[in-house]
């Protein structure tokens, strides 16, 4: 089946444009299988509680319709630091693996610090890896459904929770 690059997947988590070959077999009594590739022409990304945009991708099926190859790349670009920070992905759906990267050059800590908050690293604060750690978890969870039924409550609104580091360390807030 051919997948026209006007195909759209729209989702939670993802909005993108798509397109490839794709064939589909099934043995008599047997599972589907599902071969060929489909490409992404273009899109954006939700992660890491931001909104990136899909600069190019692919998923390659050699079977297993429910494990795919990915090879996805999504950045956010931030013109007035001429800087782009982002993630690729690759390796199977089942087992992905993830890598940032930026342009220019940044420490791991650094480019971190840009994908989630948008900003970099506190000046004079060293983000140690727990503080890495509860930044990434505070930005994922404030994407949950939990977070968003807590905001519908009455009385509540912007409930969100981030970190903070002070002389003591970093904590979840």
């Amino acid at each position: 089946m051919l997948v026209e690059e006007r195909f759209r997947v729209v989702g939670e988590l993802v909005d993108a444009t798509v397109g490839g070959d794709l064939r589909l077999r099934q043995a008599p009594a047997g599972a589907a299988q599902l071969f060929g590739r489909v490409a992404v022409v273009g899109g954006e990304l939700r992660a890491y509680g931001q909104q990136l945009e899909l600069r190019e991708g692919s998923m390659s099926f050699a079977g297993d319709p429910e494990n795919p190859q990915l090879d996805l790349r999504a950045e956010r670009h931030f013109p007035s630091e001429a800087l782009r920070v982002g993630f690729t992905v690759g390796g199977s759906l089942r087992e992905p693996r993830l890598d940032l990267y930026s342009e220019p050059q940044l420490p791991r800590e650094a480019q971190l610090s840009w994908l989630v908050r948008g900003r970099p690293p506190d000046a004079g604060a060293s983000m140690d890896g727990t503080a890495l750690a509860l930044s990434v978890g505070a930005s994922a969870l404030n994407q949950t459904s939990l977070v968003r039924s807590l905001n519908r409550l009455p009385l509540l609104s912007n409930v969100a929770l981030g970190t903070e580091t002070g002389s003591n360390g970093t904590a979840a807030t």
